[in-house]
């Protein structure tokens, strides 16, 4: 698969290793790599002397749309995944959509960019964005002893949901030895996967939906349909989370340049490697133990 890295983000021991990681012999001369990614810095740092992003990059829904779209947020689960902070749907700018992700699958988001029609309508990217009204991708279980248990998928999205103590009778499908009083449940799989950005001091961070972004942006769409999170200080950041990035969330609303969307079409700013198709593992070992406990005196 092929790979678009950024180049020029801090820390360059991070970028580094994710080229040694993805492909050992990429890497080459490392010192012509940190070059490249010493140019990059220099450019940004440039751009950030001359370029206001602090400008809202995000307006109403097309009228065409809106009526889709607001059913989609009477749905409970976009209620309980977002519901810590405001949220409304927005028509953003993409070329001014800061992005978390230190690359894209250029791969991945020609699959992506395959299933759209060739002149693609509003409604046509709102299902796009609407990531949870598509099929889950597949994933195989397989289990050792029944105490060791492993998840693959093709998707780097499966994850574990949920945990959660129940009542037996609440199980359904299964029929258990002796007489359960007690189950405990955790529950597998994906996010909601909506496109999704949070909103503050006048910037709008792609928190998730990069490669449906890169898509849009790719085939020539300046702008598109978005979920956008509503956040008036920097300790709701906390409530929103974040995937993992090079930097702090609360850097990317606050430095001078961060990284556009739109950078992953610039030459200078990111390198392209090519990398082995992976799959994502989530391994789950189960652990018991029993043991005798003193009774409190005075406990009855």
């Amino acid at each position: 698969m092929e790979l678009a890295v950024r180049l020029g983000i801090p820390p360059v021991t991070r970028f580094v290793s994710f080229i040694k990681s993805v492909d050992e012999f990429a890497l080459g001369d490392e010192a012509a790599w940190v070059h490249r990614w010493d140019l990059a810095c220099d450019k940004l740092e440039e751009q950030g002397r001359t370029v206001n992003l602090d400008i809202d990059a995000h307006a109403p829904l097309p009228p065409d749309i809106e009526m889709e779209a607001q059913e989609v947020l009477r749905d409970s689960q976009i209620e309980r995944t977002f519901g810590t902070v405001p949220y409304h749907w927005a028509w953003v700018d993409l070329g001014r959509v800061v992005t978390l992700q230190s690359y894209v699958n250029v791969t991945h988001a020609a699959r992506l960019a395959s299933e759209l029609p060739k002149n693609p309508s509003n409604r046509d990217l709102l299902r796009v964005v609407m990531g949870h009204k598509r099929p889950s991708p597949p994933y195989t279980v397989r289990s050792r002893d029944g105490n060791h248990y492993q998840f693959t998928s093709v998707s780097n999205d499966f994850r574990v949901l949920d945990t959660v103590h129940l009542d037996p009778c609440n199980v359904r499908g299964y029929l258990p030895y002796g007489r359960p009083c007690a189950a405990v449940v955790i529950y597998f799989g994906y996010s909601l996967n909506v496109m999704c950005a949070t909103h503050m001091h006048g910037r709008l961070v792609l928190t998730n939906g990069t490669h449906r972004a890169y898509q849009m942006f790719a085939a020539g769409r300046t702008h598109g349909p978005c979920l956008v999170l509503e956040a008036t200080r920097e300790r709701d950041l906390s409530l929103i989370g974040a995937p993992q990035a090079d930097q702090p969330f609360e850097w990317y609303f606050k430095t001078a340049r961060p990284p556009l969307l739109r950078d992953f079409f610039d030459n200078d700013l990111v390198a392209v490697v090519h990398a082995p198709e992976t799959l994502f593992e989530v391994a789950l070992d189960l652990r018991f133990s029993t043991s005798l406990v003193r009774i409190p005196r005075g406990s009855g």
